[in-house]
């Protein structure tokens, strides 16, 4: 996992020399690790949006369950050139759509399920949500996802974050893009 994560991260920055980051979502960050997983690891078998989850991943036996979150803000431009308004913008919705996502992720793993094909499939042995996000270089105070992210496992308020197990700093801010330093994370969910 630690490892196609940071294969991810070296292509995903020397690929963001050529595409904006404007152009980046969390959908492609999800595709460069699906392809870097399949290029590492062919024998595995894995599923996108699989039962509401970004990503199911079968390494017989064991079964693993991603979600991926990739945050930036980004300057909405009118088709006459207008700058029309920030989206994305770090705050409390932000935060609340991560912790969501890791509240998902311990619930599906903590819940019997049944598999797709012939049978039952063992529940998910592992759950994890990938996390990236981007900042300006230098960071505003207050104004940056870097004030929610960077104390993983706790939140911006001091406290720990409920379901969080692990966190691994995979890509601690690389410059990507004029101004702008990309992180990411592999954060480890309770099952």
């Amino acid at each position: 996992m630690l490892k196609v994560l940071k294969s991810t991260c070296k292509h995903v920055v020397e690929e963001m020399r050529t595409v904006p980051l404007a152009h980046w979502n969390e959908s492609v960050f999800r595709f460069f690790y699906v392809r870097q997983l399949v290029q590492l690891a062919p024998s595995i078998t894995c599923h996108t949006e699989w039962k509401r989850i970004d990503l199911h991943i079968q390494s017989s036996p064991a079964v693993f369950v991603l979600e991926f979150k990739f945050f930036h803000a980004r300057l909405l431009i009118g088709l006459s050139g207008r700058r029309l308004r920030w989206k994305g913008r770090p705050g409390k919705k932000n935060f609340s759509e991560f912790t969501a996502s890791i509240e998902k992720l311990h619930k599906c793993c903590s819940a019997g399920w049944q598999g797709w094909q012939d049978g039952a499939l063992p529940g998910p042995a592992r759950g994890f949500l990938v996390l990236a996000y981007a900042d300006p270089v230098p960071a505003s105070p207050g104004k940056s996802f870097g004030d929610f992210y960077d104390q993983l496992p706790l939140g911006p308020d001091g406290h720990p974050i409920e379901g969080v197990k692990r966190v691994e700093a995979i890509l601690p801010r690389a410059p990507v893009d004029s101004g702008i330093a990309l992180s990411c994370k592999l954060i480890e969910v309770e099952v």
